[in-house]
């Protein structure tokens, strides 16, 4: 459905960043700590880089998924981390 058909690479990236998220929102839920938001913006700039990085900007709605998903993992984490007060304003 998303092109992933004979890319492993692709596939095996999205089981993977979507596998850590689960885990860190689980963790989140319990008790929230700084780094899980840090984790979640690394993994946003990955998923924005990923499809360049492993070769897979051929199939463009994997590639789109991963950029669109990875922006909107970058923006939310970001966002928590402030709202927390995780990144300074001054």
């Amino acid at each position: 459905m998303l092109g992933y058909a004979g890319q492993m690479a692709a596939f095996g990236n999205a089981l993977i960043v979507g596998a850590i998220m689960v885990v860190l929102a689980l963790a989140a839920l319990i008790d929230f700590r700084e780094w899980e938001e840090w984790i979640g913006i690394v993994l946003g700039v990955w998923l924005i880089a990923s499809p360049w990085i492993l070769g897979f900007t051929g199939l463009v709605a994997a590639m789109w998924t991963a950029v669109i998903l990875g922006v909107l993992t970058l923006v939310l984490a970001g966002w928590s981390l402030y709202s927390h007060g995780g990144m300074s304003t001054a």
